[in-house]
């Protein structure tokens, strides 16, 4: 069995408009809030993405490049980074800045995203409040700034509680080496130099603090994660800062968040391991096993497909989401269950066939659940003649 089963550490990368930006799949949705930390933080209701690093200036550049600086009428869009190496992250940059840099992932057009203004590409103009529902029906995928919550999951959950350091203890990491804080380096390292963090990000502990979404007081924004001029104290989950989105400073910068999140990793468990191409026999069998969090029973039968071919459903009642129970087991003995479903192996066969497949094939199953995400896991079996 191929295991791919992170529900919080899928990396993914999107080339947005060309520009490459590595993610992170954050999952466990529904999540409980934090008790100690910052009290009522971290929880989501959701499945979501977060940048794997924060937003570099090649990245910065590029898009500056392709929709122009950003302008408007609010104020904070002054001062050039101080600090300019292509892989460090962009700063001097304003709330009201990094809005247009989302809104140029989601649409090519700085005005028009998650974030509305009431002007265009040329000239935003005033920013006039935030609507991502709106957003993600007309272009799908979206791209934003993480909420307080969204950033605060995924630096400190666990998966099962949260820790006081995004490295997953309650031991801050060492300055310099494992982040960059404490003025051990005194400008902000290239993204990912440091250690990388529970969940698959790096620099949520120091290098440059970072915006997020939520308004927090009056008409400040937050901010998280501390800097490489910092102590230890911002790097904690008890640590909460906030900053007028007018503000550009030389060690703030920010990470981009997007939904929908990609399918859920599955883990497949194709048999026959080793498939004849002249065999006979009906069926070729697959065991679904989901990522923590999601419920097999949940699997909708008449989605699950064998690249393209779908599962049986008939009389047994082979693929039935939540109407078989009996095909509900704990195959590979590791104690968590799979939905057993099986498909033509004739239709299989023609498939590999019709593509001169042979030797070690990686197959994917794809699926839906109920009301819910989509999934997809990959198992590599041997095809002969």
């Amino acid at each position: 069995m191929v295991c791919v089963m992170g529900a919080v550490d899928f990396a993914s990368a999107d080339i947005i408009r060309g520009i490459d930006i590595d993610f992170v799949t954050i999952g466990n949705a529904g999540n409980a809030a934090d008790t100690g930390g910052t009290v009522g933080c971290g929880a989501v209701s959701y499945g979501y993405r977060i940048g794997k690093y924060e937003v570099t200036n090649a990245q910065w550049n590029a898009f500056t490049t392709a929709a122009g600086a950003p302008v408007g009428n609010d104020g904070g869009y002054s001062y050039p980074a101080q600090f300019t190496g292509a892989q460090q992250p962009p700063n001097n940059v304003s709330w009201y800045e990094t809005l247009q840099f989302c809104n140029y992932l989601t649409s090519g057009d700085k005005s028009k995203g998650a974030y509305q203004f009431s002007g265009n590409n040329i000239n935003p103009g005033d920013f006039l409040g935030i609507n991502r529902s709106a957003a993600k029906a007309t272009y799908g995928t979206i791209y934003f700034l993480p909420t307080e919550d969204e950033w605060y999951k995924a630096a400190y959950y666990t998966g099962s509680s949260y820790s006081l350091y995004a490295n997953g203890t309650d031991t801050a990491p060492i300055a310099g080496v494992q982040s960059n804080y404490s003025s051990d380096i005194g400008t902000p390292w290239n993204v990912g130099t440091g250690t990388m963090e529970q969940n698959g990000t790096f620099d949520m502990m120091g290098n440059v603090w970072e915006w997020n979404e939520t308004l927090l007081y009056g008409s400040l924004r937050g901010v998280r994660g501390g800097s490489a001029n910092f102590g230890i104290f911002p790097l904690a989950s008890s640590s909460q800062g906030s900053m007028g989105p007018y503000y550009e400073v030389y060690d703030i910068g920010f990470r981009v968040a997007s939904v929908p999140e990609p399918p859920e990793l599955a883990a497949i468990d194709i048999d026959p391991d080793t498939l004849n191409l002249s065999s006979k026999d009906k069926w070729v069998t697959c065991y679904i096993e989901l990522p923590d969090g999601y419920d097999v029973m949940d699997i909708d039968g008449s989605t699950v497909m064998l690249e393209g071919i779908p599962a049986y459903i008939g009389a047994e009642g082979w693929a039935r989401a939540g109407a078989n129970s009996g095909n509900i087991m704990d195959h590979d003995g590791d104690g968590i269950l799979e939905r057993m479903v099986k498909f033509d192996r004739s239709a299989v066969q023609d498939y590999l066939i019709s593509l001169g497949l042979s030797g070690y094939v990686g197959l994917t199953v794809t699926g839906d659940l109920i009301d819910g995400p989509s999934f997809e896991g990959i198992d590599v079996i041997r095809v002969i003649e």
